[in-house]
């Protein structure tokens, strides 16, 4: 698991500019958690499939946006040698 601070989101807190749609510092947590697990297969000695899980503290302190992100992938990779 890993620490990650973010003491300014240009996403959520306007990009720079005037935005209606835009939240304030005092809204958001600055330090976020994250933790990624993962596994990998070998089909072949130069392909392989993995698995990965992201998982993310909520970056908005309260309302619809207060959640903890969760996202999966699967790659497939190919060694070039």
């Amino acid at each position: 698991m890993a620490s990650v601070a973010r003491p300014y989101n240009a996403f959520l807190q306007g990009q720079f500019r005037d935005s209606a749609h835009t939240l304030a510092t005092a809204d958001l947590h600055t330090v976020l958690a994250e933790a990624w697990a993962g596994y990998t297969y070998s089909l072949t000695d130069e392909l392989k499939l993995s698995y990965v899980l992201r998982v993310q503290s909520s970056e908005i302190k309260r309302g619809q946006g207060d959640r903890t992100l969760a996202w999966g992938g699967l790659v497939l990779s190919r060694s070039l040698r």
